[in-house]
């Protein structure tokens, strides 16, 4: 009886919410506490409504993304187990959600209203263009889609802290190994170009007039600096992010296919390309906001990752345009079941394993080959994505053969980066299993991705190198004619955040 009246009390969340602003927006509450209902305790005048984003818990921490709708006086309030069941939010009492669809011959406009018991109303207008339209004095294409009034303030003014990202797992554990970089990125944030028409919004500009089309996941760059920021989320990174995400879906994603166009001089003159296809942000975003037109949009790149078959060519045989879709698929399969996608990923664990090369301890591309059996390994990628999803299905599915190529290329980035020479190792030359050349480079973006290949204990030893900081030090410059894209390539890496 003690135990049952404990587990019912248990703090599974503290809010410090702003006066009078109603909340709502998404974290990740422990599966086995929702069965049990949730309540809110600290303010008499607060009311809660939840509702589940996800079908079932994440496999490796239990958690389950939930919708929480708070209206209160502004007091301190906890979210604890025992209470109330999840609500279907278009019979909310807290809130209500009402849809409305109108369709025409050029558009199909999608308005949701939250009704709040406080008399406010939030409206969010989703547009998605059926033919070449001209709508607000700019043309959007068929396919495209705009967003309007969807914006992050009711998740920001909830004060949940960094500390609280980190224990549930969004971030990594600590947050000092990575500091000064954050605080370096965090300067640097206000020089980003960003776009600012309608269609355009959300994008970024780098040299030569292209648009980066988001390459690298900016959305999940800005959000994560967002929530690391000691104390209260950052809203400016945080709108950026969102907006980002929303602009990725919206211009940026091929309806056809689902993967997104590389970059180039409009959002739509590139190709649709694996290699350019990010995920993580969309998701996360949609997670934190609670929108479902993102988490659905993360259903549809998952599934178009899956059903994209790579066709080796010289020119184009990239271990990006494998490394970037195993990655986003196993991140899509940690917030959902989905067999279509598990067997996209195996197909691609089969690829790689045709392409692992023992000799030299390399998955072999096109674009490493080189004359003489001299295979060029473009490092910085490898790790950047290619370990990181490895590592991310050998936990969902354990596979000695996997496991064994990936502490054998783990190993030998590790020494390679601790040899004592300045720069990193962003390239090297291998044949008949040995390094016979290396690109090594100072103040590169690449550098913080061939450090994110490695386990923690590994990344700790090289960190202990001064010559290894000293090659991370004011990366990106605030310079770069491609900010937004180096910006982009550090932001994203998790361990920036340990």
């Amino acid at each position: 009886m003690i135990l049952t009246s404990l587990l019912v009390s248990q703090v599974l969340l503290t809010c410090h919410p702003a006066p009078g602003t109603p909340l709502r927006f998404g974290f990740p509450l422990p599966g086995e506490s929702l069965g049990s209902g949730l309540r809110v305790r600290g303010d008499p005048q607060a009311r809660l409504q939840w509702r589940s984003l996800q079908d079932r818990p994440d496999p490796y921490t239990g958690r389950v993304w939930v919708e929480l709708c708070i209206v209160g006086s502004g007091r301190r309030v906890q979210i604890v187990v025992g209470g109330s069941g999840p609500s279907d939010p278009a019979l909310g009492a807290v809130v209500r959600r009402e849809a409305q669809v109108r369709e025409d011959a050029d558009r199909r406009t999608r308005t949701v209203r939250w009704r709040w018991l406080t008399g406010e109303v939030d409206e969010v207008e989703y547009t998605e263009f059926l033919t070449r339209h001209e709508y607000l004095e700019e043309v959007f294409g068929a396919g495209e889609s705009l967003t309007r009034g969807l914006d992050p303030v009711r998740f920001t003014a909830s004060g949940v802290r960094s500390r609280d990202w980190r224990r549930v797992g969004v971030l990594p554990p600590g947050g000092g190994l990575g500091r000064e970089y954050r605080r370096h990125l965090l300067t640097l944030a206000p020089r980003l170009v960003q776009l600012q028409t309608l269609r355009d919004r959300g994008d970024y500009q780098r040299s030569g007039g292209i648009m980066t089309n988001l390459e690298f996941d900016t959305s999940l760059a800005l959000a994560r600096l967002a929530l690391a920021e000691d104390g209260d989320v950052r809203t400016d990174l945080l709108r950026w992010a969102l907006r980002g995400a929303l602009h990725t879906v919206g211009q940026d994603l091929d309806a056809r296919t689902n993967l997104c166009f590389e970059h180039g001089v409009d959002h739509r003159s590139g190709r649709p390309d694996p290699g350019h296809t990010w995920l993580s942000g969309v998701l996360l975003l949609g997670c934190l906001t609670g929108d479902e037109t993102l988490l659905n949009a993360a259903r549809r790149i998952a599934r178009g990752l899956a059903r994209h078959r790579p066709v080796p060519d010289s020119n184009r045989d990239r271990v990006r345009d494998l490394g970037w879709p195993l990655l986003e698929m196993e991140n899509w399969l940690r917030f959902a079941d989905d067999p279509e996608v598990e067997a996209g990923v195996d197909r691609l664990i089969s690829e790689l394993v045709s392409r692992w090369d023992e000799d030299d301890g390399v998955f072999r591309f096109g674009e490493g080959e080189r004359r003489h059996d001299v295979y060029a390994e473009p490092s910085w990628v490898t790790a950047g994505c290619l370990l990181p999803g490895l590592r991310a299905y050998l936990r969902r599915r354990p596979h000695r053969e996997v496991a064994a190529m990936v502490g054998e290329v783990e190993r030998r980035i590790a020494d390679l980066v601790r040899n004592g020479r300045p720069g990193l190792p962003l390239r090297f030359w291998v044949t008949d299993g040995e390094v016979v050349g290396q690109s090594r480079q100072m103040g590169m973006p690449g550098g913080f991705m061939l450090l994110e290949g490695l386990p923690p204990a590994a990344l700790r030893r090289c960190l202990d190198r001064g010559m290894v900081r000293d090659a991370l030090l004011e990366v990106p410059a605030a310079d770069d004619e491609d900010l937004a894209t180096s910006f982009s390539i550090v932001g994203r890496c998790l361990w920036i955040y340990r």
